[in-house]
């Protein structure tokens, strides 16, 4: 039989039936994938859904336990004062002493410090209250309470204040309030951690904000959250009331000395 050639408008449908054929092939290939990673996380819900649990609970476990140990001090301030320095008649008076001063000093570092991060978290709630109000998602005050409250805690106090906002608003207006609320939270904890956290820190401390930041970092990779916690206070009191402290005090001993150096033999006469 005689091969008939296509015509001009079969041979240029031809193109795009190939090209409609790979595109569907390429849209079944994707909703498949997004098919079996939806059953995949449907079977990981409870367990997700039980450690965010567990781990919300032991932070705010601890964060109770601080609270009341804190309260428990306070109240009993003057009676634990009197009893710690009762240690100056002990034998441990010379550790009393060598070490009374230090802690002392290292207290004051870690209020300035707390001091520091309390005024992020009030600057944090407030841009964040701005933009709650400014998007209409309701129960404004309560979500800025958990956003104070969790400024306190590195790290994990982004995402804890951050998943009853997301929420709110994936009820309130979708996935795509979600979304911009995702992307409205992430710009201002990047405002935080790089602008106002290394000027307000540098600020109490008489840091630079650079150096803040680089403290912050290397804390951050080298202890976690506790390293973002006690990393400033510990340079600052390092630096500060060791090294300088210890060129004070060869400084003095130098002067010293040469105040009580013995004048030459011959000056006498003169």
């Amino acid at each position: 039989p005689e091969t008939v050639a296509p015509t001009e408008a079969e041979a240029s449908k031809k193109p795009k039936t190939v090209w409609v054929r790979k595109t569907f092939w390429e849209v079944e290939k994707v909703r498949s994938w997004l098919t079996d990673f939806q059953n995949q996380s449907l079977a990981n819900v409870p367990t997700y859904i039980n450690d965010a649990v567990t781990a919300i609970t032991a932070v705010f476990s601890l964060l109770f336990l601080s609270i009341l140990f804190s309260f428990l001090i306070v109240f009993d301030l003057n009676a634990l004062r009197a009893e710690v320095h009762k240690l100056e008649e002990t034998k441990l008076h010379g550790f009393y002493r060598e070490t009374m001063r230090n802690i002392v000093k290292f207290g004051s570092v870690l209020g300035k410090v707390l001091e520091a991060q309390a005024v992020i978290a009030l600057v944090n709630t407030v841009l964040t209250g701005i933009g709650l109000w400014i998007l209409g998602i309701p129960n404004i005050g309560f979500l800025c309470l958990g956003v104070f409250v969790c400024g306190f805690i590195p790290v994990a106090g982004v995402f804890i204040s951050s998943v009853p906002i997301c929420l709110i608003g994936l009820f309130h207006g979708g996935v795509s309030m979600m979304l911009i609320l995702i992307a409205f939270i992430t710009g201002i904890h990047f405002l935080e951690a790089y602008v106002l956290n290394p000027r307000i820190m540098g600020a109490a401390l008489h840091i630079n904000p650079v150096l803040v930041l680089i403290i912050l970092v290397i804390g951050h990779h080298a202890l976690g959250v506790w390293g973002l916690l006690l990393g400033l206070p510990i340079c600052y009191y390092f630096f500060t009331h060791v090294i300088k402290r210890e060129d004070r005090e060869i400084g003095l001993r130098v002067k010293f000395k040469k105040q009580r150096k013995p004048a030459p033999a011959g000056s006498k006469g003169k």
